[in-house]
């Protein structure tokens, strides 16, 4: 999955504060097949829950 939403800083603060954003997916499943999909987007309640996820340590090196 490859996104490139291409956000300003204040998008970022105003995503991250419960802003809702219109954004439009494109979905390439063959070269000759394109959907879209439009949709509203919020981070409210996500970024906390992200954030309070425990990162794994990286395996010491051998």
């Amino acid at each position: 999955c490859l996104v490139q939403p291409n956000l300003s800083a204040a998008d970022i603060e105003a995503f991250k504060a419960g802003t809702v954003l219109n954004m439009g997916f494109a979905i390439v499943a063959k070269p000759t097949e394109l959907a879209t999909i439009n949709s509203p987007i919020s981070l409210k309640g996500f970024t906390a829950a992200w954030d309070s996820v425990k990162v794994p340590e990286a395996p010491a090196a051998q």
